[in-house]
């Protein structure tokens, strides 16, 4: 079975420019509960977004542990993006060094195994590394 795999590069400036339109972050998680007028317990969580405000805008409300989850998962992804596609983008520049250099190898002369595996070692690890 073949599997395609996604364009990441293209993943990745979607996702940044998704970010870029959205409230600047770290958005969060906040819950609230209590007791009604009739001795009911209840509870609320949400997520946040910053706005400079106190009270900026909701972006997700429930009150389920269901929306617990959700509103957790929400803020952990928003605040992670920019690792996450930073990571991205560094593991695809040192796949195309490592393809690069694989095709720098295959047009030169045989070159022993340990030289091989040490200039793959610094394709992988970058420039300057």
């Amino acid at each position: 079975m073949t599997t395609t795999q996604p364009d990441l590069r293209a993943l990745c400036d979607h996702l940044d420019a998704l970010r870029a339109a959205a409230s600047p972050g770290p958005w969060r998680e906040w819950s609230e509960g209590g007791t009604d007028h009739d001795g009911e317990g209840w509870s609320q969580y949400g997520v946040q977004a910053p706005s400079g405000e106190p009270d900026g805008p909701i972006v997700m409300t429930g009150d389920d542990e269901q929306a617990h989850a959700d509103a957790a998962l929400i803020v952990a992804a928003v605040n992670a993006l920019p690792t996450l596609t930073a990571a991205l983008r560094d593991r695809d520049a040192a796949l195309d060094r490592v393809r690069a250099l694989a095709d720098d190898i295959e047009s030169t002369v045989m070159a022993g195994p340990g030289v091989i595996a040490h200039r793959i070692r610094a394709a992988l690890n970058g420039p300057g590394a």
